[in-house]
């Protein structure tokens, strides 16, 4: 099975590719390669809409879980707003800037790409569904940035 930070990395690369098809497709004259791309893009961020958030809530201390839960849809919708912003006629929504327009879709990707290889798998989710005890208290550890976790080790299982 695909780990929680793998298949992030995994959906990352399938968000670039479509995003760099998309700045391309003026170039390729070709507007069926924005209707795929557009598509792609579209499965990715179901994906981690779905995975991101699940991923937090395992990392977070459980004080924190709700409101680390929060912070996807929160910068879900500051990239609403920032799409909304960069779509006006006169900065990117017009005829010269409808293609990087919709590159930018791959920048948080693209950062994600490289930030998340720095973060551990889910601690969580290597005690319980790899049964590795070991693994998961040196991500734990690594996460809160001590060493005695112990406690919040047995109360995962």
């Amino acid at each position: 099975t695909l780990f929680r930070s793998w298949t992030l990395l995994f959906n990352n690369v399938f968000s670039i590719i479509p995003a760099i098809l998309m700045g391309t497709s003026e170039l390729a004259r070709t507007f069926e390669v924005i209707i795929v791309s557009r598509f792609l893009i579209g499965i990715c961020a179901g994906i981690s809409s779905n995975v991101v958030p699940m991923y937090l809530g395992e990392l977070s201390p459980k004080n924190l879980r709700g409101a680390i839960g929060v912070v996807p849809q929160l910068f879900i919708t500051i990239g609403i707003l920032m799409a909304q912003i960069f779509g006006l006629q006169s900065i990117l929504g017009n005829a010269s800037g409808w293609p990087i327009l919709l590159a930018l879709t791959g920048i948080p990707a693209l950062l994600e790409l490289f930030i998340l290889p720095l973060f551990p798998e889910s601690p969580r989710y290597t005690l319980i569904q790899r049964g590795n005890g070991d693994q998961a208290k040196k991500a734990l550890q690594r996460v809160r940035g001590c060493v005695d976790v112990d406690a919040e080790i047995g109360r995962a299982h």
